[in-house]
């Protein structure tokens, strides 16, 4: 049943009500006593006997009625007397046990506008009380429909499992009525997990209600609770390593969830890509990541108001959101088709509704710029032939800086009253631009923490502007020759792992700048942490960026500077001849290493290590220096092109009798000219 045929139908039966109640009245042996009581002195026996008379028979004249489509009354159905007639002096309308009007016992002319609320009922009760026929009624009857909205909302939720917070949605009438008003609401899936769609650890309780307004009020609130998370940094730093070895290596789309990748086994990082940075031009490639996430509530079914908004528009908007959170492949998010198949029904069963966006975010999860490093065959170019004079990474920096320092400044402050640190990482060359980004931005917000894996140093004007952070952390393991390369790191701490390897393996500087130090397993290269890596030296950035900085006394460092040794004379780049011993020597120490950057980056990528560590000679060194005192490293490290010329072509033998030297035999070591023999002679003097 239509409304305006509901109205119709109830206005005809009180018309009806009416006259029956009039009849009976002119028939009660009391008539004429009430009628004299209303009217007291202006009371006319002879006026009250002829208009009982004429009720009798049913001569009863009332207003006509009649009633305008809901267009003309702008969606409020009113019945209007077309005539002026004489209507009952005390004129009460109720309506579901409510009086509506009650005009009393008054005389004269009066018009006025009465407001029938929406209800349940098809009962509207017209009791008339007495007659006066000097006063004419005229009302005009409408519905009460006051405007009802819901506004978004965000919470910040303190970071661990255990915390909760509240998210409150405030919902507005537009105008404050005499009658309650009732309206249903229920919590809709996005981003964030509900614990029945999808498959990440939950973020809220989803619930589904009914918000009563008592009468006069026009403002509540829908409460939702949400739940923190284990913070990003918990228990060390493995999630910066998947962020910066596997996460900035990949090519992604604002929206896109990073947990969803393939064959990744990360389990709910609990991220989504919110912008992702590809300059071709300078081969940048960075993606920002934030965790906060959106969910919806929905407001329908109002009683005694209406819905502000329209709902088809509100479906249009409410997709176009959901979309841009889930990014390009939202048509296949469980998500995306629970919110689909919920909006359907709505429309369906022809319901008003309206919805809010919540955001939640958790101050354990702060955003994350992941720079990607060097693919492993771009390494020599982007490290090492490198040769601007401001440092590694420097030209891709500044194309950048702008658009990067600007995404820093915007996910810093996502709300008015709320503020964040994001957090920087990057591997190899990223590690290099994680610094350069971190130094350039902290002198204007605040950051959280810095880490970085096989990263080079920067210059050093650039590492002694940085402003600080939270944390700053530099993971090094001890043979990654890029990790020799840079002036300066900026401050904080450094981690320096040594792998204790097992006879089969050797040492290779390729694959310890490219396998994780902290997580089992790179998902998407498959290089694994290798089994006896552990940390050798957790210490001071001032060490690590000292010019006299070694890896020395690793023996595997030492290995591979005697392969690189017996290479002779070498010609890696055209017009340079050199010999392998002289970039033996300068890989000793930082200083050195970055003044011949370019050199050593034409020769140590064109070693196969695994041939020229099977070698006899080779694994007798490297045996013997496992066995060397501080005596033998202090001479090592003074050794120039001319001592390890001479040792390159020392036999297993020779390197055997090294174990017995005693400090003398050592310092005579550091004297020696390029033609010194692995003689007797030569070890004793």
């Amino acid at each position: 049943m239509n409304q305006s045929l509901r109205f119709s139908q109830i206005l005809s039966q009180s018309l009806e009500s009416v006259s029956y109640s009039l009849q009976e009245f002119a028939t009660s042996p009391e008539f004429i006593d009430k009628m004299r009581l209303a009217f007291g002195d202006s009371f006319v026996t002879i006026t009250a006997l002829n208009l009982a008379q004429d009720w009798q028979k049913g001569n009863i004249t009332l207003p006509s009625i009649e009633i305008l489509p809901a267009t003309t009354l702008n969606g409020a159905y009113a019945g209007y007397p077309s005539a002026t007639n004489t209507i009952p002096d005390n004129f009460i309308i109720r309506y579901e046990g409510r009086n509506i009007l009650e005009t009393g016992f008054v005389g004269g002319s009066k018009t006025g506008t009465v407001q029938i609320p929406e209800g349940d009922s098809d009962q509207l009760e017209i009791i008339v009380a007495t007659n006066d026929e000097g006063t004419a009624w005229n009302y005009t009857v409408e519905t009460i429909a006051p405007g009802l909205n819901i506004q978004d909302a965000y919470v910040a939720v303190a970071e661990g499992s255990n915390q909760t917070a509240t998210l409150k949605f405030p919902v507005i009438l537009s105008e404050a009525v005499d009658v309650e008003v009732t309206v249903n609401y229920f919590t809709l899936v996005g981003t964030a997990v509900d614990g029945v769609t999808g498959n990440d650890r939950i973020d809220y309780r989803p619930i589904t209600g009914t918000l009563t307004f008592a009468p006069g009020e026009t403002s509540k609130e829908v409460e939702i609770t949400v739940l923190g998370d284990t913070p990003v940094n918990y228990g060390g730093n493995a999630n910066f390593e998947i962020f910066a070895r596997d996460t900035a290596y990949q090519n992604w789309d604002k929206g896109d969830d990073i947990d969803f990748n393939g064959s990744l086994s990360y389990g709910d990082l609990g991220y989504r890509v919110d912008q992702f940075f590809n300059d071709g031009s300078t081969g940048f490639q960075a993606t920002g990541l934030t965790s906060d996430e959106n969910f919806f509530v929905l407001i329908s079914n109002p009683v005694h108001s209406e819905i502000s908004k329209e709902s088809d528009q509100e479906k249009d908007r409410l997709l176009t959101d959901l979309e841009e959170f889930l990014g390009p492949d939202f048509v296949n998010s469980s998500s995306y088709q629970k919110v689909q198949e919920t909006l359907n029904n709505l429309e369906a069963q022809d319901t008003s509704w309206a919805f809010a966006t919540g955001t939640i975010y958790d101050e354990g999860k702060a955003p994350v710029l992941a720079i990607r490093g060097t693919q492993p065959d771009q390494l020599r170019t982007d490290v090492w032939d490198d040769a601007n004079p401001n440092g590694i990474g420097y030209g891709q920096f500044t194309a950048n800086r702008g658009g990067v320092n600007q995404w820093l400044e915007e996910i810093s402050q996502p709300e008015d009253n709320l503020s964040v640190k994001p957090h920087i990482t990057g591997h190899s060359l990223g590690g290099a631009l994680t610094q350069w980004v971190a130094a350039d931005y902290s002198s204007q917000g605040a950051l959280g923490d810095i880490v970085t894996f096989n990263a080079p140093g920067i210059s050093t004007s650039a590492a002694n502007s940085f402003g600080g952070a939270e944390k700053v952390t530099h993971y090094i393991p001890s043979i990654d020759i890029v990790s020799m390369a840079g002036f300066r790191y900026i401050s904080g701490q450094y981690v320096l792992s040594n792998q204790l390897l097992v006879p089969s393996s050797f040492p290779n500087p390729v694959d310890a700048h490219l396998h994780p130090v902290i997580i089992p397993k790179t998902e998407s290269s498959g290089l694994t942490k290798p089994s006896g890596l552990g940390i050798d030296t957790v210490g001071s950035t001032n060490t690590l960026s000292s010019a006299f900085f070694t890896y020395l006394p690793d023996p595997d460092y030492f290995a591979i500077q005697v392969i690189i040794a017996g290479l002779g004379a070498i010609t890696p780049i055209p017009g340079a001849t050199t010999t392998g011993a002289y970039v033996a020597s300068v890989l000793t120490f930082r200083g050195t290493t970055e003044i011949n950057r370019q050199l050593i980056g034409a020769v140590i990528y064109g070693i196969d290590y695994a041939i020229e560590f099977a070698k006899a000679s080779v694994q007798a060194a490297w045996n013997a220096a496992k066995q060397w005192g501080q005596d033998a490293w202090n001479a090592i490290t003074g050794w120039g092109e001319n001592a390890w010329g001479a040792v390159s072509n020392w036999t297993v033998e020779a390197w055997n009798a090294t174990t017995e030297w005693v400090n003398q035999a050592w310092d005579a070591t550091t004297q020696w000219t390029s033609d010194a023999l692995a003689s007797d002679n030569s070890m004793d003097s």
